[in-house]
């Protein structure tokens, strides 16, 4: 996943778990949501938009069943439908999630195709209606550990306007409200510290697990904006190192 920030940017995923192109300045990061496909991260001005406190808020008391795996942009597409409000556009829906209605020129088969994929199409969207809380995994770049601040500065995390997307399926994104918050992974307890800077020193692969709730969607630019409700770091095998 690649991230850009724009303040001159923040920083993920997810890309992705979030992990998952980019306009000017900022740092380089294919590294957010992890996905059958990695996902990029682009950074542009932001419309104006409604204060989160406007938002509907995630409940930190979510259990994790509930949260759904996103590892494509075909699933930020579904989501995007489910919260922004809007009529499906099932054409463009249908050229991103059919080989067989992107390839094909006949005007008949291609109408054909898209009476099919009308209930596969309203069947997922709705599935995302009832799951809007979702997980991004993807490579975590951390920085080493702050002394000061009790923990390790997370460098490839979308923040501030930043979004990210999937490659499969670029034209759907999502980006974070409160990124900022969750810059620094937290870890008071030392013996997990020095095992963490550890593996930072050496250049091992962290994955970044990130659990979000879909708040609302910019129609303008097809963003899913979502609230981090926690993050967790996973060492190569899975295991966790820590929590956020």
């Amino acid at each position: 996943m690649r991230i850009d920030r724009r303040l001159c940017l923040a920083t993920l995923l997810a890309a992705s778990l979030a992990t998952l192109s980019a306009c000017s300045r900022g740092t380089d990061a294919s590294r957010s949501a992890r996905a059958t496909r990695p996902a990029n991260t682009v950074s542009r001005d932001a419309p104006q938009a409604p204060s989160t406190s406007t938002l509907p808020q995630a409940d930190p008391r979510t259990p994790d069943s509930e949260y759904q795996t996103v590892t494509g942009g075909n699933q930020l597409m579904f989501l995007y439908y489910a919260v922004v409000g809007l009529p499906v556009d099932y054409e463009k829906a249908a050229q991103h999630y059919s080989n067989d209605y992107r390839s094909t020129a006949d005007a008949f088969r291609k109408k054909d195709l898209l009476d099919a994929l009308r209930p596969r199409i309203d069947m997922e969207v709705e599935k995302s209606k009832q799951h809007r809380y979702f997980t991004l995994e993807g490579q975590v770049y951390l920085g080493h550990y702050d002394f000061s601040s009790k923990g390790f500065p997370i460098n490839n995390l979308v923040t501030g306007s930043a979004y990210a997307y999937f490659y499969d399926n670029a034209e759907y994104k999502y980006s974070y409200t409160n990124g900022d918050t969750f810059k620094l992974l937290k870890v008071s307890d030392e013996s997990v510290a020095r095992r963490i800077e550890d593996l930072v020193q050496h250049g091992t692969p962290l994955v970044l697990r990130v659990y979000a709730f879909a708040q609302d969607a910019d129609p303008s630019s097809e963003v899913v904006k979502s609230e981090i409700v926690k993050v967790r770091l996973l060492d190569p095998r899975g295991v966790e190192l820590a929590a956020e």
